[in-house]
């Protein structure tokens, strides 16, 4: 099973609804955007969101922050246009969204971190869309300091 990151109106509220109807129009009402269309995108964008995460966290994510969330929506949007409603801002933020995501498999953002308050939940910092970025310790060598003292 698939985490569940976004749902058709949560892109639809994060993307636009006229953006989301230009992608995914309904073969019925081309005023509205196709519920079942957007749902297999998501499905289908949950599934690689997943398999990239699996080696970095336990799958499906019991708690998923919002900057993830919007990440993913901006990736269903990139995955539901084709070259006819396509633009470079979409693909550009699909670009993000995925480093985004890459960023989390490398371990360089963190996210459920333990159930700190004891709810039964993941960490309450991802229930409100934050993380927190690791760098790497840096260690100085005598000569770097030169000038600065």
């Amino acid at each position: 099973m698939a985490t569940r990151y976004v749902t058709p109106e949560d892109v639809a509220a994060i993307v636009g609804d006229a953006f989301l109807t230009a992608a995914a129009p309904d073969p019925d009402d081309a005023s509205r955007w196709h519920a079942p269309t957007v749902a297999t995108a998501i499905d289908a964008v949950s599934e690689r969101v997943d398999a990239r995460l699996r080696g970095t966290y336990d799958i499906p994510l019991g708690d998923v922050p919002a900057f993830l969330s919007r990440a993913v929506a901006r990736i269903v949007h990139d995955e539901l246009t084709d070259p006819a409603t396509d633009n470079e801002q979409i693909t550009r933020r699909a670009d993000a969204a995925w480093k985004c995501v890459e960023a989390i498999a490398a371990g360089k953002l963190h996210i459920g971190d333990g159930d700190d308050d004891g709810d039964g939940r993941e960490n309450p910092r991802t229930r409100q869309g934050k993380a927190v970025l690791v760098a790497p310790a840096r260690r100085y060598r005598r000569s770097d300091l030169t000038g600065v003292l």
